[in-house]
């Protein structure tokens, strides 16, 4: 992998017919809503990262975590250029963290996530309703944004 790009991890932990997410209170992404994640650190493989990053943010275990998708984002600035490992995992028992420094946990309904009831980043936009779709094979896309990271393309492959 090109070593311009930053890997990080997303999951959509589930509970039911509802979502964990995060409303980010600290950048990337502030005042937006994405699922909990964070950055490989070195060495670490995305599905270690992604337990380490859950139980770091939420307070919750999580156990065999899905990967959904690989998507590749890109941009001339090279601080906006990403490489996320999206997962899926069932919501373990327990209750999730008041106290996040990243931003406020809460369960939100797939469909009000889908339906477009929260800010979300640009390119989530587009790949989201692809996670949720009933089908097991993992997504690979890639995203072009401009300067202002909205979306100027994207192919899914």
């Amino acid at each position: 992998m090109p070593s311009d790009f930053t890997l990080t991890t997303l999951c959509y932990v589930r509970r039911g017919d509802d979502v964990l997410l995060m409303a980010r209170s600290k950048a990337p992404n502030l005042g937006q809503v994405t699922a909990p994640g964070g950055k490989l650190a070195p060495g670490e493989s995305p599905d270690l990262c992604v337990v380490r990053e859950v139980r770091e943010e939420t307070g919750l275990a999580i156990a065999a975590p899905r990967l959904r998708a690989v998507i590749t984002q890109t941009a001339d600035d090279p601080a906006e250029r990403w490489i996320l490992f999206l997962y899926f995992a069932d919501a373990p028992p327990g209750e999730i963290r008041t106290d996040c420094p990243e931003g406020r946990l809460f369960w939100c309904p797939v469909a009000e996530l889908l339906g477009g009831g929260h800010p979300i980043p640009d390119a989530d936009r587009v790949f989201t309703p692809w996670l949720f779709e009933p089908n097991s094979t993992v997504i690979r896309a890639t995203f072009w944004h401009r300067a202002d990271l909205t979306v100027q393309r994207w192919e899914r492959h």
